[in-house]
């Protein structure tokens, strides 16, 4: 088993921020599927054999008695322990990822119309939204209203279906 942190620091870092005393704070529990449960040394990843296991009264997610830190398993034998409160570099990455990206939803409109033009009709909408967001940021609110209503006037999911004759 390998013990890797994720963003923020070094485990050993972590840990000493918890409320726990360092003993306990140093040991990881971990149960697999068939039921077994076994205590680790969090500083060496070794196993702790006939270290006494503790009783199984969490029902839930491998989360810190804290609520600070989520353990998962990653490929293999690694146990990621990633901080639940991000820190700026985590929100600045998240911001950049879900930023609005109109030159996006053009380009896919654009490859979509002969094929799929519903698709690309929701495509370009989704471009007039992006714009609305990005206007918005920008403190334009009468450029984001137009782009805003020209996305819903866009939009074939708001478009009421035609009618059966």
């Amino acid at each position: 088993m390998a013990l890797e942190y994720c963003s923020g620091g070094s485990l050993d870092q972590k840990l000493l921020e918890t409320p726990l005393k360092p003993r306990e704070a140093a040991e990881l529990v971990t149960a697999s599927v068939n039921g077994s449960r076994r205590v680790w040394d969090a500083a060496t990843g070794r196993e702790l054999v006939g270290e006494p296991v503790p009783a199984d009264d969490h029902d839930g997610p491998a989360v810190s008695p804290d609520d600070r830190l989520f353990l998962y398993t990653g490929e293999g034998n690694v146990v990621l322990i990633v901080s639940l409160t991000p820190d700026e570099e985590e929100l600045n990455y998240r911001r950049y990822k879900t930023r609005p990206r109109p030159e996006v939803h053009a380009e896919q409109a654009k490859q979509l119309e002969k094929d799929d033009p519903f698709a690309a009709a929701v495509q370009r909408a989704l471009e007039q939204r992006a714009r609305g967001q990005l206007a918005l940021e920008a403190g334009d609110e009468a450029a984001a209203r137009r782009h805003f209503e020209q996305a819903d006037r866009l939009d074939p999911r708001k478009s009421p279906p035609p009618a059966h004759p």
